[in-house]
């Protein structure tokens, strides 16, 4: 048959054909579970002795004979690939290749643009620097690049450009990439690094068939934008590496198809393309999970699993991790078995590298949202699983943090970590969401971005949110307790004697008798006349009415007994266990607190017991020597309250009225409303004080447009990068704030302030230049540097800021305390001093107000021909050194024409 359709004759393995039971259930598990295999070398894995196999691709990765004939039918629609197949049927030895022919009519005039070279851009120095950086850091995780062989191929780049056989694009994606871990000290060269490559790779492989190498870039390009951009930009990137993928072909392991021809380079060895080929699927399937979109699924994907590599080589490591987690594909089914067996098998994969822990975190965490949609009730079990893994994952990013290791999921995991906890809302991770706080302000302090700082203010956020929803659903609860005056329990008809023990007073015992009885002369129950009454007897007692001693109202006494006494003996600690059976305690505390000489009986007579302000019973009873009880008045007694005598009782008031009482003649008062006033004017002065002048400003982008030309900023001087520009910490308040006197106020480790300075550039002069970009060095740039240094740095200064430049630093003249009250200004002394010329630009051009006088001293510099404009001696001659001085401006001039000339002749 293939030689009737004149077809190339190949043979694919395909598997048996089964039942749809057994492919549905493969479907379920598929990417779930996983096998165990060994490594090729018959090794024991590094991740626990064996790795989990890679599942079986379902749907459109499965190779078979359905595939295969898509695969065919690709084929057959092209008319590219219809020219090489008869080509090839004509002379299999000499065919044309795939190529465009009668693609159209040709008539495009795209040429591909030059953009800078590296070489241009970095020094072979910093290129080494950056390359190790490279090397140590990311290639152990992603290693689909030849390193042996890269490297020497960009040393050649720089030694005999004629023989490095890389793209520059290649080269500036490994330096991009390695530029992120040197703590940004390549932050002023790496974005001339990241747009060479990004203008090298879309004029070349996204315009012309791309090679292994354009994958390869694509792939660092798209590690660089994970770590940088916005998602958008970073799923873009992996979607465009995939499509590249199949262009290349690597997707495949031997590729007989016309579309993808195999190819004999070097850099197309099979390990190097199985290992670029899922890396950028890695990458692409991950990007787009996370972020919400559609990843690039390609057809007849027959690439092996690349080999385990040395001891520091965790690329298959990470793979095998991505392999577990091709169940998270939104078109496989969605079962709560499925995920749990999927968060068992993450529990299980044993990583012995940070990087991979917090990818294993980010995937438990993708795994929840995932079972918490199948079903939100989980089990104790699933729970501390997860929370198991997130906390190693918040372990593992506190490391990368310490270590300035700027992975994406440093700030990832953490923030994460903290909305799953909230989401689970039990208390085993509402319980460790502190630890996911403290691990995200870590990351902050480390990195200190703005991106950085909004997440944590986030995070923040959504903690106070569910801590005040936890308070509403407290008070709601809290409603359900509070009892209606009318649904309170009903008080007992008859209330058992309460045994009071003596407390010496008429040498005999009282009782007290059940309120409401109606009678007055029970024989009442008596203790020994020398026992000690103390406050355990009624806390320890059983029989203890606490409700009645908390809430129940009870009616007050304020009679007497002929002896002096309160009637019933109430008084006292005695007086006290009969309150705690009626009266409220707050109201007892409040009879208590009165002075002796505000409490009276109905008769007028003051009593020297404050709480004796509660007998206003109209019944006096005293306790005789037989222990029988007599009245000294009738009708509506103590033990036998009438209607009339609980009207007098509450007419009288009672600390819930007064409490409730409302009296607002002491807020009117004159005194009351000055002091007010007073209070907040100042309160208000102290905030706009410190916000003003006490508050210190980290960065530029704390500065407002009203602050320019308004404020003046007073810090200490931590570095000096060139001839006029320098890095100022603020430090608002000076020496009156402790600024170099306290311990803590004492600017000295400049490591720890690194982020957190103000660049300053030094308004109305214009210093020689160093060597920047590839160009030389002006004469004078290092005396002038070395001037400023000696003059500014680790000291303190103040600064006027007028504007802030292109460059994000802020234009200020700085003046420089030289005695006492008498400050000097640093730009004037410049030129003075002969170490800068008077700033010459079309705009931006800030003076304060000194052009004239800074044009005065430039000129009596000139004439004195001191600094750059003296006259150089024979020994600067012999180096080079011109009679005419140029000036910075004149130098910027003739250095941008060159580097235009330089590009008109590449072209």
């Amino acid at each position: 048959m293939c030689t009737q359709f004149e077809y190339k004759c190949y043979f694919e393995k395909h598997p048996r054909k089964r039942s749809k039971i057994v492919e549905q259930n493969e479907a379920i598990h598929d990417g779930v579970v996983a096998g165990r295999i060994s490594p090729p070398d018959g090794s024991a894995s590094k991740s626990g002795g064996s790795v989990f196999a890679k599942p079986e691709p379902t749907g459109e990765d499965r190779p078979g004979m359905e595939d295969a004939t898509k695969l065919r039918s690709m084929e057959a629609n092209s008319g590219i690939a219809f020219t090489r197949l008869l080509g090839l049927r004509l002379d299999p030895s000499s065919g044309p290749k795939l190529f465009t022919f009668g693609w159209n009519l040709g008539s495009s005039t795209y040429t591909v643009p030059n953009s800078p070279p590296i070489t241009d851009i970095l020094a072979q120095d910093q290129m080494h620097h950056l390359a190790k950086l490279y090397w140590t850091n990311v290639h152990p995780l992603y290693g689909f690049i030849d390193r042996n062989w890269m490297q020497e191929q960009m040393n050649l780049r720089w030694a005999r450009p004629d023989a490095c056989k890389v793209p520059d694009h290649i080269i500036a994606g490994i330096t991009a990439v390695g530029a992120m871990f040197a703590n940004g000290a390549f932050d002023a060269v790496l974005p001339r690094i990241v747009d060479a490559q990004k203008e090298a790779l879309e004029s070349t492989s996204a315009m012309q068939p791309p090679t292994l190498l354009d994958v390869q870039s694509w792939v660092l390009r798209t590690i660089h934008l994970r770590m940088t951009d916005h998602p958008h930009a970073v799923w873009i990137a992996s979607s465009t590496t995939m499509h590249l993928v199949e262009s290349v072909g690597i997707h495949q392991e031997s590729s007989s198809s016309t579309l993808h021809p195999p190819a004999n380079e070097h850099m197309y060895a099979p390990e190097l393309r199985r290992r670029t080929f899922w890396v950028a699927r890695m990458l692409n399937t991950w990007v787009s999970f996370e972020y919400g979109r559609t990843r690039v699924a390609l057809r007849g994907i027959t690439s092996e699993l690349p080999a385990f590599g040395d001891d520091d080589d965790f690329t298959r490591e990470y793979i095998d991790l991505y392999s577990l987690s091709c169940c998270l594909d939104p078109e496989r089914t969605n079962q709560v078995g499925q995920w749990e067996d999927f968060l068992k098998q993450l529990e299980a994969y044993d990583v012995k590298n940070d990087v991979i822990q917090l990818s294993k975190a980010n995937l438990t965490l993708c795994g929840y949202r995932r079972l918490r949609l199948a079903n939100p009730l989980l089990s104790s079990e699933t729970i501390t699983r997860i929370i198991n893994v997130s906390l190693k994952g918040l372990e593992a990013a506190r490391k990368m943090a310490a270590k300035a290791r700027p992975w994406w999921h440093v700030a990832n995991v953490p923030f994460q970590v903290i909305c799953i906890f909230l989401a689970m809302d039990v208390r085993e991770s509402l319980a460790n969401i502190h630890v996911a706080m403290r691990a995200l302000e870590e990351v902050v302090h480390h990195f200190n971005t703005v991106a950085l700082k909004e997440a944590l203010k986030t995070a923040r956020f959504l903690v106070r949110l569910s801590k005040k929803r936890k308070e509403e659903d407290s008070d709601v609860l809290s409603q359900s307790l509070i009892k209606d005056n009318a649904a309170e329990d009903p008080q007992p008809e008859n209330l058992k004697m309460a045994q009071l023990p003596s407390n010496g007073i008429g040498g005999a015992s009282s009782v007290v008798p059940a309120i409401g009885s109606g009678t007055n002369n029970e024989t009442p129950m008596t203790n020994s006349s020398g026992e000690d009454w103390n406050m355990d007897q009624i806390l320890n007692n059983s029989d203890f009415d606490w409700n009645y001693f908390l809430t129940a109202d009870m009616p007050a006494f304020n009679s007497f007994a002929p002896d002096g006494t309160i009637a019933g003996q109430a008084c006292g600690v005695h007086q006290f266990a009969l309150v705690s059976r009626k009266m409220p305690w707050s109201d007892w505390l409040w009879a208590r607190s009165k002075p002796s000489n505000e409490v009276s009986d109905p008769s007028g007579q003051t009593s020297s017991d404050p709480a004796s302000s509660f007998a206003v019973g109209a019944t006096q009873s005293t306790s005789t020597s037989n222990g029988s009880e007599q009245t000294n008045g009738g009708g509506d007694g103590l033990y036998d309250e009438t209607p009339s005598g609980l009207s007098s009782r509450l007419s009288r008031g009672s600390w819930e009225s007064n409490l409730n009482s409302t009296d607002w003649s002491h807020y009117t008062s004159p005194q009351t409303i000055v002091a007010s006033v007073l209070t907040t004017a100042a309160t208000l002065a102290l905030i706009r004080l410190y916000k003003t002048y006490l508050r210190r400003i980290p960065n530029v982008d704390y500065l407002k447009p009203g602050f320019f030309r308004h404020r003046s900023l007073y810090g200490y001087v931590t570095r000096v990068g060139d001839g006029d520009n320098f890095h100022l910490y603020h430090t608002p308040g000076g020496k009156l704030a402790g600024w170099g006197l306290l311990p803590w106020r004492r600017v000295q480790d400049i490591k720890k302030f690194k982020g957190k300075t103000l660049p300053v550039r030094i308004a109305g002069v214009d210093a020689p230049e160093r060597a920047h970009w590839g160009n030389p060095e002006q004469p004078y740039g290092n005396e002038a540097l070395e001037w400023l240094r000696s003059t500014l740095l680790h000291r303190y200064v103040r600064v006027y800021p007028y504007s802030r430049d292109q460059y994000g630093r802020m234009v200020a003249s700085v003046h420089l305390r030289r005695w006492l009250v008498f400050r000097s200004d640093v730009g004037y002394d410049m030129l003075k001093k002969g170490w800068a010329t008077v700033y010459e630009a079309k705009s931006g051009s800030e003076f304060g107000g000194k052009e004239e006088q800074y044009r005065a001293a430039e000129a009596r510099a000139k004439q004195k021909k001191v600094g750059m404009w003296q006259e150089p001696g024979m020994l600067g001659k012999l180096l080079g050194k011109k009679e005419t001085t140029e000036s910075p401006r004149e130098y910027k001039t003739r250095t941008a024409a060159q580097d235009k000339v330089g590009k008109v002749k590449e072209k």
